[in-house]
C-alpha cells in the first residue's frame, strides 16, 4: 500500500512537471527500494511482487486505461530495474535471515 500511494502522488507530481518519465523512473526505484526494505520478514516475497503493481497503478491514475499499456511499454527499463533491485534487497534480507536462524540453532 506505501508503495502503491507513493507511485500515485509520485505520477500526479510528475504531470505537474509536463510528464517527467525521468524523474518517475527514479522515484520508482526508490519506493521499490523502500517497500523490499520495510516489508515484514514474513511476507518478503511481496516486496518484489508490489512493485510492478505500483508502477502500473501510478501510471493508470494520470495515463488513462488505454494509454497505461503503451507508458509500461516505453518505461519498461525503469520497471526492470526497480524490481531487480527490490527482488536484489529480498533474497539478501531472507539469506539473512536464514543464516541468523541457522546460527542461534547452532548455539
Amino acid at each position: 500500500m506505501l508503495a502503491t500511494s507513493a507511485m500515485v502522488v509520485a505520477a500526479w507530481f510528475c504531470e505537474l512537471l509536463g510528464g517527467a518519465p525521468t524523474l518517475y523512473g527514479v522515484l520508482f526505484v526508490l519506493a521499490s527500494v523502500a517497500a523490499a526494505g520495510w516489508v515484514r520478514p514474513a511476507e518478503l516475497i511481496c516486496g518484489p511482487i508490489a512493485a510492478p503493481i505500483a508502477f502500473a497503478v501510478g501510471l493508470l491514475a494520470t495515463s488513462g486505461p488505454m494509454n497505461t499499456v503503451t507508458e509500461l511499454a516505453l518505461r519498461a527499463p525503469w520497471l526492470f530495474v526497480g524490481t531487480g533491485i527490490a527482488l536484489w534487497i529480498v533474497l539478501v534480507r531472507k539469506g539473512l535471515q536464514l543464516l541468523r536462524r541457522r546460527l542461534s540453532r547452532g548455539r
